[in-house]
């Protein structure tokens, strides 16, 4: 369904609560999508059935049976408006395709099942996934060489927290039939805890869920919010870390715009050449600092990002030297500040 405030100035926009967007999960397509989900829940033989609210990220309460859908899935006007004032990870549009959606949906599902049959109590569980009340981190680093745990969400997101463990294998048991995933986690140590999630559904078959609440789930839709200070108080939680580790370095070597890039017959951009010396970078930071694969990758991640739109004004030669130098200058203060950590 079309909405009047669609047509609204940006500024206009962010001025609207979000009761005011009176956003409704049955008129998007989103809502076939849930229905489509639900049949396949039932495939499997489980008796839960989510209920599912309009919330500002993907979440699942404890103690509720509900699914909390972020608000800028249901129009591609606040999706855009989202991607554009939380700049950087935080501000991913996630679920936006229906195989990602589904994605979330089963990862969410899992912490569904935990609530409706309180499963983080079994001490088995415990002993294989670690214990539910150790406390969520504000960000993680995981161990990308680890095979005891299973990779649905990108970002290695199993290792945040057991809870997150707990719904990422759930979820990849969820998305495969059991030969696919034994095939695909063959001689790892997660498909122990694959196998487990197995035993629990399977016991669980066709049970209605014995705990949680389906009116505990908190929903943006009569929320007096306006999105303005939603998105300043989503930027203040994430201070220091929106704006990319070396911006400004990087705005220094290169040109801001073509018209004082070097004047050649192409124009090159600051991120091909970063990519072409991925192979020298992550030699230099692994050889210097020691830093493992997938934290080398979370540098270069962010050099890209701050040479976003920005041109080479000197010779190849002469800007490759410049960013090298940079990298062996500030590569330690970068992993020192935490900026190659995931937040949660």
């Amino acid at each position: 369904m079309e909405r009047p405030w669609n047509y609204l100035h940006e500024e206009q926009l962010k001025l609207l609560s979000f009761r005011d967007l009176e956003l409704d999960l049955e008129d998007t397509i989103l809502f076939d999508w849930i229905c489509e989900f639900q049949e396949e829940i039932e495939k499997k033989g489980l008796r839960v059935s989510p209920h599912y609210t309009i919330g500002t990220e993907w979440f699942v309460p404890d103690g509720s049976l509900g699914i909390s859908v972020p608000y800028y899935l249901l129009h591609p006007r606040l999706a855009k408006l989202h991607q554009k004032e939380i700049p950087g990870e935080q501000g991913q549009i996630e679920g936006q395709s229906k195989s990602e959606f589904f994605m979330y949906l089963r990862h969410e599902l899992g912490h569904v099942m935990d609530n409706a049959f309180h499963l983080r109590k079994l001490k088995s569980r415990q002993e294989l996934f670690g214990l539910s009340s150790v406390n969520y981190p504000k960000s993680y680093t995981p161990n990308p060489d680890s095979d005891n745990f299973v990779q649905h969400f990108p970002n290695f997101y199993a290792q945040a927290h057991p809870d997150e463990d707990w719904a990422e294998t759930f979820a990849e048991w969820m998305t495969m039939p059991i030969k696919r995933w034994r095939e695909k986690y063959r001689g790892k140590s997660c498909l122990h805890k694959l196998e487990y999630v197995n035993e629990i559904m399977r016991s669980l078959k066709f049970t209605r869920p014995k705990f949680g609440k389906r009116t505990c789930l908190y929903s943006i839709e009569n929320s007096t919010q306006t999105l303005q200070k939603f998105y300043r108080q989503k930027n203040q939680e994430a201070y220091g870390r929106l704006k990319p580790f070396f911006k400004k370095e990087c705005e220094v070597i290169f040109a801001k715009s073509l018209e004082t890039a070097r004047s050649t017959i192409r124009k090159k951009q600051a991120t091909e050449l970063i990519e072409q010396n991925r192979q020298v970078i992550i030699n230099r930071i692994s050889k210097s600092l020691g830093r493992n694969s997938f934290e080398v990758e979370r540098l270069i991640s962010d050099l890209k990002t701050s040479a976003q739109n920005l041109y080479l004004k000197s010779s190849e030669e002469k800007t490759r030297s410049q960013l090298l130098a940079i990298i062996d200058g500030k590569s330690h203060d970068f992993y020192k500040k935490g900026f190659h950590r995931i937040l949660m």
